[in-house]
């Protein structure tokens, strides 16, 4: 991979051959001759602000329906030696996305917005399932219908994508300010588990509350 201020090259190794090609030929008796091997470069435009001098680490993967460059960066550690030891708890929730306290601090950040898309997201998915199966699979309606799931799914992954980002940002950027040294925050992945009955207790949970904890961002 070659870097400049401008582009990024990949090296992509390229043969002379095609697949068919290379099967017919193979087929020819005393045949052994090598493929002639191309090296090319893919040009990508350097839209990073970081300085990839020092990347040592990089990949081209598909992801939301485009190719993405990924590369990894060296971000030096804060010292917090200097600081006082300043503990801050905490607490994910359903309808507020985080709470977080200090001693003499806290911040809310709200979640319905992300709620709504989840719920809107589930109601539209069942909508256009129960549509799909009054047609005939393979139909031209019932791939309208599968192609709108997709965009449904697509759109709304995008949209939690960036509220959950703009959440996490909020969050570090009040830690940042209050000079926090310890950071405890409570673990909620699996909560939505094992919600259709309680052993214990001997109780279903109702379907609306398994439907609110199946969405939780």
């Amino acid at each position: 991979m070659d870097i400049t201020k401008e582009t990024i090259a990949i090296k992509k190794a390229s043969y002379g051959f095609s697949l068919p090609e290379w099967l017919t030929k193979k087929k020819k008796k005393n045949w052994n001759k090598k493929f002639p091997k191309k090296n090319k470069a893919i040009l990508l435009p350097n839209l990073s602000e970081e300085p990839l001098d020092e990347c040592n680490y990089a990949e081209i993967v598909w992801r939301d329906g485009a190719y993405w460059f990924c590369y990894t960066v060296q971000v030096s550690e804060r010292d917090l030696s200097s600081f006082d030891k300043k503990v801050a708890g905490a607490d994910l929730g359903e309808i507020h996305t985080v709470a977080v306290a200090t001693e003499n601090k806290a911040l809310l950040v709200s979640g319905r917005a992300m709620r709504s898309i989840s719920q809107f997201r589930a109601k539209v998915l069942a909508e256009l399932s129960k549509k799909m199966s009054h047609c005939k699979k393979g139909s031209n309606q019932w791939k309208k219908y599968k192609q709108a799931k997709y965009r449904i799914r697509q759109t709304s992954k995008n949209q939690l994508k960036e509220l959950e980002h703009k959440t996490t940002k909020e969050v570090v950027s009040f830690l940042v300010e209050e000079q926090v040294t310890h950071f405890v925050i409570g673990h909620v992945s699996g909560i939505e588990k094992w919600t259709k009955k309680n052993e214990k207790k001997k109780q279903k949970t109702s379907k609306v509350r398994r439907q609110q904890l199946s969405l939780w961002n």
